[in-house]
């Protein structure tokens, strides 16, 4: 059975009416949002690269980089190069493309594609 996680606070749900049912404390909206990515045994923040082993402990996390001072999940995926979606730059690891500023991106630094 597959199981729908809230992208915001990390936790899981049997179903995705259920998700969409409840409230969420860590949602800017005060609804849960469906995590898009896969389930995966590590999971990294688009907005600083850190990697945590489950979806619940980067949600619970706080992001000195992220706009709203919290970590979000990247959707797109664990990859052998990441790609700044602005630049185009490739990157070994998702930590090494966000520690690094982009001309081209509207906030100076990298952002990834997914």
């Amino acid at each position: 059975m597959a199981n729908f996680y809230c992208k915001c606070c990390g936790q899981d749900f049997p179903n995705l009416r259920v998700l969409t049912t409840y409230s969420c404390n860590r949602s800017d909206t005060g609804k849960h949002q469906l995590f898009e990515g896969n389930e995966s045994d590590v999971y990294l923040c688009e907005y600083c690269g850190t990697e945590f082993r489950n979806l619940k402990a980067l949600c619970a996390s706080n992001c000195i980089k992220s706009p709203n001072r919290k970590h979000i999940p990247y959707e797109g995926g664990i990859k052998t190069t990441y790609s700044c979606k602005y630049c185009g730059r490739e990157f070994n690891n998702m930590k090494t493309l966000c520690a690094y500023t982009c001309n081209k991106s509207p906030t100076g630094n990298h952002f990834p594609a997914r």
